[in-house]
């Protein structure tokens, strides 16, 4: 039996990572709890929003940036890593990107 929908979508939303779906223009599709706990914001705060937003809008202070970006992923169309800092209103937080 192959997994369906639902099962990918449990997987996401019980992750213990934080996790964000992107589309092409950065816009954030889905989240899931342990990214919202992560950028301390509730979920209809975060509603039509773009990764980039949470910089330009002074939502999230990036203290250290190296490696790639979701940006490259998109531009160059292959795997990415990158590391930031970041402090949010839930705290200070290093985050792995893949």
């Amino acid at each position: 039996m192959q997994p369906g929908i639902e099962d990918y979508r449990y997987i996401f939303e019980h992750n213990p990572a934080a996790a964000a779906i992107l589309d092409h223009e950065l816009n954030i599709i889905e989240m899931n709890e342990q990214f919202l706990g992560m950028v301390g914001y509730r979920r209809d705060q975060l509603q039509n929003i773009r990764l980039p937003d949470f910089r330009a809008r002074g939502m999230i202070k990036y203290l250290r940036d190296s490696g790639g970006t979701a940006a490259d992923v998109i531009r160059e169309k292959r795997v990415i890593f990158g590391e930031s800092t970041m402090e949010t209103p839930s705290g200070t937080h290093v985050v792995q990107r893949t």
